[in-house]
């Protein structure tokens, strides 16, 4: 009865609606958490959350598994034709990219998780902080270090390219399927597969 009036007490206002704002969670035993995360409930599993996402390198013609996410990276659309496979026949969690510039050997695409004072150049907006897009985007602060960001390193600077299936920089161009076979030979594609929804 304490524990079901904790609850209660914690996730709901007097007319016995679901409060709106901020994240909370309660220890059920066993293991398992019961968590609001803004409007919406979840009894979450401590063992499934451990996981960390690790910094990668995206190497070319290569496909990475990050939580519910699937990165492939193209070198160009000949490798795309040859490589690239409809898993799930699912159009509405794929979205295709291209560069807006070309990578050279010294360049890198990074995948990793968030760091404190992350940034990401949106055009016509400017710099915006990665933590206030999560915030604004009502992702909670248990999700928040699970979408990976999608980073491109150069000699002297690190430029945030996108938070996945969130917001993208001006040098990522959302493209359908069909506008990829009318991309240039050298061009880069980019490939972000949700397996389920977040």
């Amino acid at each position: 009865r304490q524990k079901i009036e904790q609850i209660y007490n914690s996730f709901y206002d007097k007319n016995d609606k679901l409060k709106k704002n901020g994240n909370k969670e309660i220890d059920l035993g066993d293991g398992k958490y019961l968590r609001k995360m803004y409007d919406r409930l979840e009894v979450i599993e401590k063992h499934l959350e451990n996981k960390e996402i690790k910094k990668i390198k995206l190497k070319k013609n290569q496909s990475i598994e990050c939580y519910t996410y699937k990165v492939s990276y193209f070198e160009d659309k000949k490798s795309f034709d040859k490589l690239y496979i409809n898993e799930e026949n699912d159009a509405e969690n794929i979205e295709f990219f291209k560069f807006d510039f070309l990578l050279n050997e010294n360049e890198k695409i990074i995948i990793r998780k968030r760091e404190e004072g992350d940034k990401i150049f949106i055009n016509k907006v400017g710099s915006q902080k990665i933590k206030k897009i999560l915030i604004d985007n009502k992702i909670s602060k248990w999700e928040r270090d699970k979408i990976p960001i999608i980073e491109l390193e150069k000699e002297n600077e690190k430029i945030i390219l996108g938070i996945l299936n969130i917001k993208y920089s001006d040098k990522l161009k959302k493209i359908k399927m069909e506008d990829i076979k009318k991309l240039q030979g050298n061009e880069s594609i980019l490939v972000i597969r949700r397996k389920n929804e977040r």
